[in-house]
């Protein structure tokens, strides 16, 4: 097999391995943000930018060896390259396999990852509104506004909710 296509594979199946950990770190804020257990969404917030950076410099390693496999073909690469495309310049069967299968099988990690985010982020809206809502039940109903208003233009402007407020 072309070295420079081995170095895109194992590269491949390490960020796919990388996004396996992330939907895995994903799974654990979920439940922490279940729990209101903060210290442990923070914890996975840390791991997460770890592997987002360990995740960029294989893209930057990934994005070297599809270059020189292509200025070794004579070609000039270029950004909007992509994976079909080099499985396409690829010259024999195994090389073609293996490059589609890593693909395969980061495409499957990152529908994962993106499933577990769209969770979260949910989540996480829900707890907002909880907390807004709490807040305006404790706090009674948003007040009129402390700014000048002249008598004849009436009260135009409603504040919104206690997080609207200056502090």
């Amino acid at each position: 097999m072309n070295p420079d296509l081995q170095e895109v594979v194992e590269l491949l199946r390490g960020m796919t391995e990388a996004h396996v950990q992330l939907a895995e770190c994903g799974r654990r804020k979920r439940d922490a943000i279940v729990q209101n257990d903060v210290d442990t969404v923070s914890q996975c917030m840390n791991q997460e930018t770890r592997l987002l950076n360990r995740v960029a410099e294989m893209e930057q390693a990934r994005l070297k060896a599809i270059g020189r496999f292509l200025s070794k073909l004579g070609m000039i690469p270029t950004p909007g390259f992509t994976l079909t495309q080099l499985i396409q310049l690829a010259y024999r069967a195994e090389e073609k396999n293996a490059l589609r299968e890593a693909q395969q099988e980061l495409s499957a990690a990152l529908r994962e990852l993106k499933a577990v985010n769209d969770l979260n982020q949910q989540l996480v809206k829900q707890s907002l509104e909880f907390i807004q809502l709490s807040l305006d039940v404790i706090a009674g109903p948003p007040a009129e506004e402390a700014t000048y208003h002249h008598p004849v233009q009436g009260h135009g402007f409603q504040r919104q909710g206690l997080f609207d407020t200056k502090a």
